[in-house]
């Protein structure tokens, strides 16, 4: 008799030995240096109603969610990035809040790619939400982290590049 052999699905992975470490290690710093900078953890749930994350994506997304029916019938999908479900919490808590909210998370998150992409399809998301912050100042605070948390890896040789859509609607309209 054959013993059926269970494989990992496509796009997903094992991390062990060092590569686990490292991720580990890379998350807790990030964690910490948040943590130091006012930003509390944040952890929502892995599986939300599929409706959440349609509304922030439409159609575009949606191909990528990995959504079922749950047994009580619910469609649920497995989050493919936290801010729709901070975003969801936020709301859900506003009356116990202090504004502005500093969250940071750190978790899997799935989307699926085609197999002939032999992508990944599980990812851990490290990132930050600073909800109700009025100002540019916001901003600047926001885009301060992301290069600091980087640069606190031990990348080096990192720029950065800021647009926006309205600068260029703007002189578009300004030539005709």
């Amino acid at each position: 008799m054959k013993s059926s052999q269970a494989n990992r699905l496509a796009g997903m992975s094992d991390a062990m030995g060092d590569t686990y470490v490292r991720s580990r290690h890379t998350a807790e710093d990030f964690r910490q240096y948040l943590d130091g900078k006012g930003y509390s953890s944040i952890d929502t749930p892995l599986l939300e109603e599929t409706e959440l994350f349609v509304r922030k994506f439409g159609g575009e997304l949606t191909s990528q969610l990995y959504t079922f029916l749950d047994p009580g019938g619910h469609r649920v999908s497995m989050r493919p990035e936290f801010t729709s479900s901070v975003i969801r919490c936020f709301v859900q808590s506003v009356d116990t809040l202090s504004i502005p909210v500093r969250w940071q998370y750190c978790g899997p998150v799935f989307r699926y790619e085609s197999t002939a992409n032999d992508g990944d399809r599980q990812y851990t998301q490290l990132g930050a939400e600073l909800i109700g912050g009025e100002g540019v100042e916001s901003d600047v605070e926001v885009i301060a982290l992301a290069l600091e948390s980087l640069e606190n890896t031990g990348l080096d040789g990192l720029s950065l590049r800021i647009g926006h859509i309205g600068v260029f609607q703007d002189l578009l309209a300004s030539i005709g």
